[in-house]
Parts: structure tokens; sequence; C-alpha cells
């Protein structure tokens, strides 16, 4: 838990410079990778409830980088659609996040971090197992 939430300060920090946070870069690099989402799809996929999402989203929208648009599909959903001003923005995210990890793989071997996401691969699957027991009752 203290790397988790060490690694969020990190990214904070490093990101201070864009006036964004770890969840406002996510989201915009999220949209900007696989292009308008729904705001609830968003909010599964950087790991939020969608309360807290819906907050970032507003930040965003207050800064002109994204705006809600009515999905086309289904009126009651909002899609999530970047603006040009987020395109430099999202160059400068993904600059700070290559220079980032790059400090934080100092002195970890490329075999050390494949061990790593393995055991980290492992941890998720028995997390989800461990919850689906526990919501059933096990």
């Amino acid at each position: 838990m203290a790397t988790s939430h060490g690694l969020r300060k990190a990214y904070d920090l490093w990101l201070a410079p864009t006036g964004l946070n770890q969840y406002e870069a996510s989201v915009l690099v999220l949209l900007h990778e696989d292009g308008p989402l729904i705001q609830s799809d968003v909010a599964r996929r950087i790991g939020m409830q969608r309360p807290a999402a819906g907050g970032v989203i507003d930040r965003l929208e207050a800064m002109h980088l994204l705006e809600r648009r009515p999905d086309p599909s289904d009126r009651r959903v909002w899609q999530l659609v970047l603006l040009p001003a987020a395109r430099p923005v999202v160059a400068q995210v993904r600059e700070i996040d290559e220079q980032l990890r790059a400090a934080l793989r100092q002195g970890i071997s490329k075999e050390q971090r494949r061990q790593l996401a393995a055991t980290l691969e492992q941890l998720r699957v028995n997390l989800a197992n461990a919850m689906q027991q526990g919501a059933s009752g096990a």
C-alpha cells in the first residue's frame, strides 16, 4: 500500500508542471488512445468509482481539455471527447511518464521487472478470487 501511495504521489509531483494529477492525466491518455468513451467506462478503466471519476472529468472539462457529449446510441449517457487543446498536454504527459518510468527502473533488471509483473498478475488473480469467495460468504 505504501508503494502504491508513493507511486501516486510521485506521478502527481512529476505531473505538477502540467497542472494535472495522475487521475486527470490517465483520463486524457486513455481518451487519446481509445477515442471517445462513456463516463462509466472511463471510471472503470482508471480504477475509480463513478462519482470520483465525475469530479476528475469536471476538472478536465473546466480546463477545456475534454467535453461531454450525448452518446448517439444512448442519450442517457455521456461520451467523453478530447478537445484539440488536449493534444499537447497528452504529449507532455507521455514524456513525463517515460521519464518517471526510467527513473523508477533504475537498478532493476529486465528479468526482475518481468518477475515482478508476473507476481503482481498472480496477486491480481488471487485478489479477484478472494473477492469472489468473500461475496459468496465463503
